[in-house]
């Protein structure tokens, strides 16, 4: 009869303390790639832009519909409640949420609307094509206008 070596306890738990490392960077891996990904989904700044003539429709999670037209942008922080800052012009559909929409003059608050809005340094104007908009004018903050549909806005 034949004796078959046993591998030795030092092998095996040699063996069995490699697994676990590799185990420990393949985990410590996943953790930092799903940090990043959230992250990335959920914090800092979107920015989307157009050139001369182009245009971007944009549909965010909280269903804010816009159509930024040329020479144009818009920021807004990622997966929140959206807050979008405009510079250029735009069609801004809003849906049953509440909608926030920023400029450096104005705020416009508005909730299914679907509205206008042209920005540049020095003026911004707002058009409401249907439903209703409020404006809070800057920088007092302490005026504010209602639009209906049709009526439009310089300040």
């Amino acid at each position: 009869m034949q004796s078959v070596e046993k591998p030795s306890n030092s092998s095996a738990l040699d063996s069995k303390r490699s697994f676990n490392r590799f185990l420990a960077v393949v985990i410590t891996l996943m953790l930092v790639t799903g940090a990043i990904s959230v992250w990335d989904n959920w914090g800092g700044d979107a920015i989307e832009t157009t050139g001369p003539g182009e245009q971007k429709m944009l549909e965010l999670p909280d269903g804010i519909k816009i159509t930024l037209n040329p020479n144009s942008e818009v920021r807004f922080q990622k997966g929140a409640t959206h807050k979008p800052v405009f510079q250029g012009s735009a069609t801004v559909t809003a849906g049953s949420k509440k909608v926030i929409i920023e400029t450096l003059q104005l705020v416009v608050n508005a909730k299914n609307a679907r509205f206008e809005i042209l920005t540049n340094e020095g003026e911004s104007y707002v058009k409401v094509i249907q439903g209703s908009v409020d404006l809070i004018l800057k920088p007092s903050k302490e005026q504010f206008i209602t639009l209906l549909s049709g009526e439009d806005y310089r300040h």
